[in-house]
């Protein structure tokens, strides 16, 4: 998954996730204006 800042399109933070299922918790990097999450299935 990849925090992209949607005015520059440049990349904040990306990590690999693997989920089973179920309830996950996203926390966001530190951002001062927007901020927009990319999930991509692998």
């Amino acid at each position: 998954m990849d925090w992209v800042d949607p005015a520059s399109g440049s990349l904040v933070h990306s990590e690999s996730v693997t989920h089973q299922g179920g309830t996950r918790v996203f926390t966001t990097p530190t951002y001062t204006l927007d901020i927009a999450l990319r999930i991509k299935r692998n």
